[in-house]
């Protein structure tokens, strides 16, 4: 019985732990922008929905970076949160596009990184 109380413990333990986001999975979100960055930066004719793409994920890539470097333990919830207040409900076509690609990276966390959390309400718009 002593056994199964510590395998309990141990599985606690997992799930306490996916909660959080660790430092490389951090830096994969940050170079997963960084990819997409670099590929709107280095076109030749930039439209304004690929000025407004690169400006977005610098924004991500800087948040990310940012929490990669803090070293500290956070909250997988805590990271869409701070995604979640820059995205605006302006009617600029410009800030639309930066608040998809916001949507789209917090759609990819739900999927890829806090895959037992529940999604956040603002993705049921975007869905």
């Amino acid at each position: 019985m002593p056994q199964y109380g510590r395998f309990i413990a141990k599985r606690h333990r997992l799930v306490i732990m996916k909660k959080y986001l660790e430092t490389n999975e951090l830096a994969a979100l940050f170079f997963l922008h960084y990819f997409k960055y670099t590929r709107y930066a280095f076109k030749k004719q930039k439209s304004e929905e690929d000025i407004a793409s690169i400006h977005a994920h610098r924004e991500l890539m800087r948040l990310f970076g940012r929490l990669h470097n803090a070293r500290a333990r956070v909250g997988g919830q805590s990271v869409v949160d701070m995604i979640v207040e820059q995205i605006s409900p302006s009617n600029n076509p410009f800030v639309q596009r930066v608040s998809s690609v916001m949507e789209e990276s917090i759609a990819f966390i739900y999927d890829h990184v806090l895959l037992e959390e529940r999604e956040h309400p603002l993705l049921e718009r975007y869905a």
